[in-house]
């Protein structure tokens, strides 16, 4: 609803101090998400770099600039070193998301980029603003797709598809309007064409029925592993106040495997108020014995479970193709197993759930024959 006053130029006060909040909050959790909040007042933009149509902006971008203080100085207070391992020039990946948002690019793969079922309408929209030399609203449908591009200068990847453009949330908003504006202009044309053709109109409907299956509706059978994996602690976690034990190791900076969930995850924590998590690290592993500690469960998770071979095929060279970054995911699926091999030496475990499931990924490392086994292990008494 923001946006859409935003559009309408009738955003009101509430409307600018929820984006700065927004903004302020955003980056510390994700730096290239709270960048993209600059995109904005080119959404905004119609009406010419006039003086007084810059003026109209003016609340907006103090907004925005006092959002991207206070987030900023958070960023620095909480990521500072992990900053100097993730930011770099990537201009190749900034120039691919430039040309893929620009022209909503179909991976012949189809598992990346956009569906032909949102693309299509797009090319054909923008064909039909270019033919009436409509300038401005293509500048309008551009220029935040632009915008948003150039957080990918700073980090190693090209996000560029609907799955995973939810790391740039507000990028991803800008794509589904102009996916909305090219199929609502679409419609209008097709409806007026057919309106008087039933033949054409049986013949379009047969179809959009294929199309509507392969782009719109398989998608909802494919899960990912973080997903089949939060499924099952819902179903599995015990229904009483309990204390899990899970891992983690924080030492291995820019290791992000961007695959599995890190527990405690949020949604868990909010859902299961009762459950008590604990979190082992390698430095914690070093300095005391879990014999010490209390615990009921234990999951080690599965991201342990990994394939580091994998990080050698073509596929994660395109993903992660700087190789210290591979290496620092080596390394961190091998502490995390170095972590579990404690647990099992020091714990006396009794499996009490298990499940073998689905387990794709869009990351560089990914798990042997897309399948994963997980693991809800009881502390069943004495420590060995």
């Amino acid at each position: 609803m923001t946006f859409l006053r935003i559009w309408r130029r009738a955003a009101t006060p509430l409307d600018f101090a929820g984006l700065s909040a927004a903004l302020a909050l955003g980056m510390p959790i994700r730096l290239e998400s709270g960048v993209l909040f600059f995109a904005v007042p080119l959404f905004a933009w119609r009406g010419g770099w006039q003086p007084r149509a810059l003026r109209n902006h003016a609340p907006l971008a103090v907004a925005l600039l006092l959002g991207w203080a206070v987030g900023g100085m958070s960023l620095w207070q909480f990521h500072g070193p992990s900053l100097r391992l993730r930011v770099a020039a990537h201009l190749l990946s900034a120039a691919f998301v430039v040309l893929s948002q620009a022209t909503l690019l179909v991976n012949p793969v189809g598992v990346f980029f956009f569906p032909p079922l949102l693309a299509v309408p797009v090319w054909l929209h923008v064909a039909a603003l270019a033919r009436i030399r409509a300038w401005t609203a293509l500048a309008v449908l551009y220029a935040p797709i632009f915008a948003c591009a150039l957080p990918l200068l700073f980090v190693d990847g090209a996000f560029v598809s609907l799955p995973i453009g939810g790391y740039y949330l507000v990028g991803l908003v800008f794509s589904v309007l102009a996916i909305a504006l090219a199929i609502d202009g679409l419609w209008d044309r097709v409806h007026a064409a057919l309106a008087t053709r039933r033949r054409w109109q049986i013949a379009a409907a047969l179809a959009l029925v294929p199309c509507a299956w392969l782009f719109a509706l398989k998608p909802y059978t494919y899960t990912y592993a973080w997903q089949e994996e939060y499924h099952f602690l819902l179903e599995t976690l015990p229904r009483k106040p309990a204390t899990i034990l899970v891992l983690w190791d924080p030492s291995t900076h820019g290791g992000d495997l961007d695959c599995c969930l890190v527990l405690p995850y949020p949604s868990l924590m909010a859902a299961r108020p009762d459950l008590h998590w604990v979190v082992l690290t390698l430095a914690d592993a070093n300095r005391e014995s879990l014999r010490d500690r209390h615990f009921d469960y234990y999951y080690p998770g599965a991201m342990l479970q990994l394939d580091p071979t994998s990080l050698e095929g073509r596929y994660a060279k395109v993903v992660a193709p700087d190789p210290t970054r591979r290496e620092r995911q080596r390394a961190h699926v091998a502490a995390l197993r170095a972590l579990d091999n404690r647990v099992h030496a020091q714990l006396a475990l009794q499996p009490v759930a298990s499940a073998v499931v689905p387990a794709h990924t869009f990351s560089a490392m990914s798990f042997k024959d897309d399948a994963v086994t997980l693991q809800l292990f009881g502390v069943t008494g004495a420590p060995r």
